[in-house]
């Protein structure tokens, strides 16, 4: 019998998606928001997301972003005035 169950299925890899934004508060209420709504993708293996603050204290941040965009899937530039800025 067959199942539709994910973890027994040779599913693919999640998509990586990388998020960029601006750190004023507008934008960082905006970015949090996003998150939340690409929740039920992460909780069904879809997609992973990273941003900025998943950066572990006292790691090498640069090294840390470019590791993380340079595997990323997808590149989500939260686009603003202040981003431009």
């Amino acid at each position: 019998m067959a199942t539709n169950n994910r973890s027994q299925l040779n599913s693919p890899q999640p998509i990586s998606v990388f998020i960029s934004y601006s750190h004023n508060p507008i934008d960082q209420s905006l970015k949090d928001q996003l998150v939340q709504h690409l929740k039920p993708l992460k909780r069904q293996d879809v997609i992973t997301t990273w941003h900025d603050q998943d950066i572990p204290p006292g790691s090498d941040w640069s090294e840390e972003i470019n590791i993380n965009l340079d595997n990323a899937d997808i590149v989500l530039l939260l686009i603003s005035v202040n981003f431009i800025g």
